[in-house]
């Protein structure tokens, strides 16, 4: 793996706070309550939009801290731990490397898991293009959180020999969750 390679995962995890802004782990303990503008059929032309409650966008803005907490965790810990590896062989004291990381991609899959809940709840209280944002948005984060997964699988296996495909697959999930975001805050926050 080359040096850019290790940046570019330490760039990529405080980016992916962008992916998730607003929507942090946690629950809305009840906040699903509907108005008569969330009930509303879905419109598949754009017409209507029932966008997110405002109780529901506050409790999402508030869980994100935990997401972000997770995300500057590993961030903190790639860059100490795997900073200057540059091929398969500067892995070759895979204990230490282990016990450095951690289960710190485990805490970020997690924390994703949890803004994923989060946005599932979402699901029927929203219609039209809030609705088919809200469906991206859960869709990359489910791939981002399985890419966690998927990275710290990598961390604990006996060689480390994955590194650079789980760290590509880290990097792919959170370029392509950077428009759904974008979109579902666009169609989504509260007007």
């Amino acid at each position: 793996m080359s040096r850019p390679s290790i940046i570019g995962v330490g760039v990529l995890l405080a980016a992916c706070a962008v992916l998730v802004a607003g929507c942090g782990g946690g629950s809305s303990s009840g906040s699903e309550s509907t108005d008569a503008s969330t009930t509303s059929t879905v419109a598949t032309t754009g017409t209507a939009n029932a966008r997110l409650t405002q109780e529901q966008w506050t409790s999402a803005e508030a869980s994100r801290t935990a997401f972000r907490q997770a995300l500057a965790k590993a961030q903190a810990t790639s860059t100490k731990c795997l900073h200057g590896a540059k091929s398969a062989e500067d892995f070759q004291n895979i204990p230490k490397t282990q016990a450095c990381v951690g289960d710190v991609f485990t805490q970020l899959q997690q924390a994703a898991g949890n803004a994923l809940t989060l946005l599932n709840g979402f699901t029927g209280t929203v219609s039209g293009p809030c609705a088919d944002a809200l469906t991206q948005l859960i869709n990359g984060v489910g791939v981002y959180q399985a890419s966690a997964a998927e990275m710290q699988r990598t961390i604990d296996s006996p060689t480390l020999a994955g590194y650079p495909a789980a760290s590509q697959d880290l990097e792919t999930a959170f370029s392509s969750g950077q428009a759904s975001f974008a979109t579902f805050e666009k169609e989504c926050k509260p007007a």
